[in-house]
Parts: C-alpha cells; sequence; structure tokens
C-alpha cells in the first residue's frame, strides 16, 4: 500500500490508504499506529498524516459511515497528540 502511494497516488488508493488507517486507528489507537508505521521506517506516521491525510481531507469524498470512521479516527490521533505535547 505504501509503494501504491509512493508510485502513483490516484484518488482511490489515497481514500483507501485513509480509510484502512482510521479503521486500524479507530481499532488499535493512535499510539499502536504510530509505533507500526515508525518501525518501517522513523517518522513515517507523521509524514503520512502531513502528507496524505491531512491534504486530501476534505477533497475525498467518503460515504456517510466511512466518513465517520475517519472523523473518530482524526479525533484519536488528536487527541493523542495533545497528551504527548503535554507530557513533554
Amino acid at each position: 500500500m505504501l509503494t501504491r502511494l509512493q508510485t502513483a497516488k490516484t484518488p482511490k488508493a489515497i481514500r483507501g490508504f485513509i480509510h484502512f488507517t482510521a479503521l486500524f486507528i479507530d481499532k488499535e489507537g493512535a499510539p499502536k499506529v504510530q509505533q507500526s508505521l515508525d518501525a518501517v521506517q522513523p517518522n513515517l506516521f507523521s509524514i503520512l498524516l502531513e502528507q496524505i491525510w491531512l491534504p486530501n481531507l476534505q477533497a475525498m469524498h467518503f460515504r456517510h459511515t466511512d466518513q465517520k470512521v475517519v472523523a473518530v479516527a482524526m479525533t484519536k490521533v488528536c487527541c493523542y497528540a495533545l497528551m504527548r505535547w503535554s507530557l513533554q
């Protein structure tokens, strides 16, 4: 999936990646997803958020239920980020 995003960023691939990652965050939590992605490459979680998630969220057209999944995931990511910053 990451290779596909590197070679050909089609709207369908981006939407699929965002939805998959949102489901993963909803199920496992933001810390687990960050650890998993950062194990592949350092700071990969932050890079994907900055370059894939945030720039494409408004442009993507999700079904209503998928919008809820993505909204919950983004809320979890924001809460996790605030918690990390407050601890530093």
